[in-house]
């Protein structure tokens, strides 16, 4: 079944035929458009019984949806150049423009276009849409993760452009060969992307909890295609290097670290509630069998994940290599060594002592570094051995060899050396912890959440998290992590509590459980760290949180990573009740502490006049230090006193009602959202269950799914609430255009005045202060989007600037 509506023309024109199927090209004046285009941008045409939603999605293009379906408009100048609207558009401009009305969904079918003039609203074709939604279209369906996967893997340049790709706890890896072949903002325009950041030749994608997701959907998609991977060296330095294999080896193996210490925790409580016994190895209790059957489940389930730790590592390494993984696994497991266990403890043989360190032959079963390290060594020894055996010999001789040299430098060179590594670790761990009065632990968790920024986090703490996994040691460092990670959930729920922003409290809600059980990423790039200042006290109000933690000597133990959230509570719990109790106090406080100072201070946006007067602060200091007397013993005093106060209690009663307005438009655009998100997820799950039946060739099955996918119908809620967001923008239409004639005579009288003064005191550089007043002045329209932030504006460098060049040299 199909419906047909119709396309009428936005602007008086003519149709240019075209070879290009669902296309129509319309030939017009730019000053026919204008108008049109200003509309666009705040409301709906309702025009006949079509119903389009315009809306400006960037400079060159203006993106409409006709009943769920997409179309383009496109324009460019008579040649065929893109260009930008400012450009091309304005009410005195007579240039040509082409029009490109087209549509990338096969669904919409156009009917035949003839070559003809028209007018604003004559129709221009007849829009077929197919409503039916078959079985066979059903199985071609992608999920979101797999259209997003898709975006990326064309975005990055192909596997051309790319020679590894992983994922950490948060972020999707790219190693890429040419940074001028992503296409960036193509990336940030994903919805599910959080931001970027660049780590040498790494594009990391930051997408929050669900980058998981996000990596088995681009690993398959990958496959399907039979993508043959592309293993060309990319040049990179040791520093980047180091840091993307140390996140691809240390951050799969999270997982197990957090598992074990929850379990120890299961285990700590049970003992101090009497339930288990406490397992002391000694004369009475040789053996674990000794104990009761309880204590000895607990015990093992318990102690297995950080007693043979090492294992982990040394198959992350040789897999992150792409070396045989098997071998991994077997070279883990002899380094453990369960032969040098006897009677409760761990033998060696011991070769030499160097100051207080003994240098050992001995086994290493939660040792994670000498199992890096063996992981390593297999991986080079295996690829030179591969060059020069005989392939008739092999499979039989080449992995007994590898193993064989592996594990005899492991025992003799890389063990004891690295005996000597981790005691200069443990070294520095104790320097850190002993700083007094929790400074060190403040001014640490004060800098944590910049450090996440920088993606170095997990690097810098793994010396940390090592020790504390092969020694069972205590730390008040990594306290401060999760005390930082709680500093920025507090100030992104501020946030939320105190915007008037639809779209930011959406984001904001979105991420906070991920926030407060350890993964901040969503919540810095989508909330806090857009708006710079509660990012900034989310660090300080941890900072403080972190000085008391210290002074309170708060400690965690072994299994409590920063990627825990509230969840780290398990890490205090072998502290006994003080330090349960403190612990908990703590991270209580950051969140407090970051909450209040963000709620007091938080605005959506600056205001219009605190604005305008910063820019003339900037204009004032820089006509002192040029003419030696102050601009307002001058005879610019009237204009700039005019400036400071144009937006009077009227003006801004009239900015405050655009304001509401269009607070009220973005609610229902969030909401119209959300519930087309959840009806896609409703959807997407029985696309799934039918292409599982599809296979079972049960058409019974699929049937009864297929009915429940024709059930999942918003349209008349959809309906009701676009209508109520369209009396909104109605209401917002006479406001809007008050406020963009006040905007306009602002801007006259300030370029005027900036010209004026510029000439005078003979300093040209002061014309940019008119972006500045253009940034003032449209506040609000540039927070809701509406209006491009200028990012040409005056700032603190170019005063410097002009300082250092001495052209505020006082004229005599």
């Amino acid at each position: 079944m199909s419906k047909k509506i119709d396309i009428l023309s936005p602007c008086d024109g003519e149709i240019i035929k075209t070879s290009h199927k669902n296309t129509i090209n319309i030939l017009c004046k730019s000053n026919k458009i204008y108008n049109f285009l200003g509309e666009c941008e705040i409301k709906n045409i309702d025009r006949a019984n079509l119903k389009i939603e315009f809306l400006v999605l960037n400079k060159y293009s203006i993106f409409l949806k006709i009943k769920g379906e997409n179309l383009d408009i496109n324009w460019s100048d008579i040649e065929g150049k893109i260009k930008e609207k400012s450009e091309l558009f304005s009410k005195n401009s007579n240039e040509d423009v082409l029009l490109e009305i087209y549509s990338k969904n096969d669904r919409l079918v156009f009917d035949e276009i003839d070559e003809r003039k028209v007018l604003v609203g004559d129709l221009l074709s007849k829009v077929s849409i197919n409503e039916e939604f078959n079985i066979d279209e059903l199985m071609s369906y992608s999920s979101k993760w797999d259209n997003v996967a898709k975006s990326i893997y064309e975005f990055v340049g192909s596997n051309t452009n790319y020679s590894k790709f992983y994922n950490c706890v948060t972020r999707f890896r790219v190693v890429v060969k040419d940074k001028n072949l992503v296409k960036q903002e193509e990336i940030k325009k994903i919805k599910e992307v959080k931001g970027l950041k660049w780590n040498g030749d790494e594009l990391q994608i930051i997408i929050g909890g669900d980058v998981y997701k996000l990596a088995d959907a681009f690993d398959k998609f990958v496959g399907e295609k039979k993508v043959i991977k592309n293993t060309t060296n990319v040049k990179r330095t040791f520093k980047d290097r180091l840091l993307a294999s140390v996140t691809g080896v240390i951050i799969p193996a999270l997982p197990v670290i957090m598992a074990a210490g929850i379990l120890k925790a299961i285990q700590a409580i049970l003992v101090q509630t009497g339930l288990i016994a406490e397992v002391v190895f000694d004369a009475s209790h040789p053996s674990i069998v000794s104990y009761d059957l309880l204590t000895c489940l607990v015990y093992i389930i318990a102690e297995a994940g950080l007693s043979f730790m090492g294992i982990y590592f040394c198959y992350n390494t040789v897999k992150y290599l792409g070396g045989n993984e098997i071998m991994g696994i077997f070279i883990g497991l002899a380094l453990v060594c369960p032969f040098f266990y006897s009677e409760g403890s761990w033998l060696s043989f011991k070769l030499f002592t160097l100051g207080n360190v003994d240098v050992a032959v001995k086994g290493y079963p939660s040792s994670i570094i000498p199992q890096i390290f063996a992981g390593l060594i297999y991986f080079y020894v295996d690829r030179s051995i591969r060059k020069w055996i005989p392939s008739s010999i092999d499979i039989v001789l080449r992995p007994a060899i590898t193993f064989l040299i592996t594990m005899i430098l492991s025992f003799m060179v890389v063990g004891p050396v690295m005996g000597i590594v981790e005691s200069g670790i443990n070294y520095v761990l104790s320097f850190i912890n002993k700083v007094p009065f929790g400074i060190g632990v403040g001014i640490f968790t004060l800098l944590w959440q910049p450090i996440v920024l920088t993606g170095m986090h997990y690097p810098l703490i793994l010396p940390i998290m090592l020790d504390q996994a092969q020694n069972d040691t205590t730390t008040t460092i990594l306290v401060g992590t999760t005390i930082g990670v709680l500093g920025q959930a507090g100030a992104a729920l501020a946030v939320v509590v105190r915007t008037k922003s639809a779209q930011t409290k959406s984001i904001g809600i979105g991420s906070l459980p991920a926030a407060f059980f350890g993964v901040t990423e969503p919540a810095i790039y989508g909330v806090t760290l857009p708006k710079f200042w509660p990012f900034v006290y989310g660090c300080v109000g941890a900072g403080i949180a972190g000085f008391i933690s210290g002074l309170l000597n708060v400690v965690s133990y072994s299994g409590a990573t920063p990627s825990m959230g509230l969840i780290f509570v398990v890490g205090f719990i072998r502290g006994g009740t003080r330090n349960i109790l403190f612990g908990i106090m703590v991270l209580l406080l950051a969140a407090i502490f970051s909450f209040v100072l963000v709620f007091i201070t938080y605005r959506d946006r600056t205001p219009e006049t605190k604005q305008i007067k910063q820019t003339s602060k900037v204009l004032a200091n820089i006509y002192k230090l040029k003419m030696g007397s102050k601009i307002s013993e001058s005879t610019y005093n009237n204009d700039m006193v005019k400036i400071n106060k144009f937006v009077n209690k009227e003006r801004d009663a009239l900015i405050q009602q655009v304001d509401q307005n269009l607070s009220k438009v973005e609610k229902f655009t969030v909401a119209i959202e959300n519930i087309k998100n959840k009806e896609l997820l409703k959807k997407e799950e029985l696309i799934m269950k039918m292409k599982y039946w599809s296979k079972k060739n049960n058409t019974k099955r699929l049937e009864y799914l297929k009915e429940k996918f024709d059930l999942i119908n918003n349209d008349e809620k959809l309906k009701l609430m676009d209508e109520k967001k369209s009396a909104y923008i109605l209401n917002n239409e006479k406001p809007l255009m008050e406020l963009k004639v006040l905007q306009e005579s602002f801007l006259k009288e300030t370029n005027e005045f900036l010209r004026r003064v510029s000439n005078d005191i003979d300093v040209p550089e002061i014309l940019n202060l008119e972006f500045n007043y253009f940034n003032a002045i449209h506040s609000v329209d540039i927070s809701y989007g509406i209006t491009e932030k200028n990012n040409d504006f005056f700032i603190r460098q170019d005063f410097k600037k002009l300082k250092t060049n001495n052209k505020l040299i006082i004229n005599v």
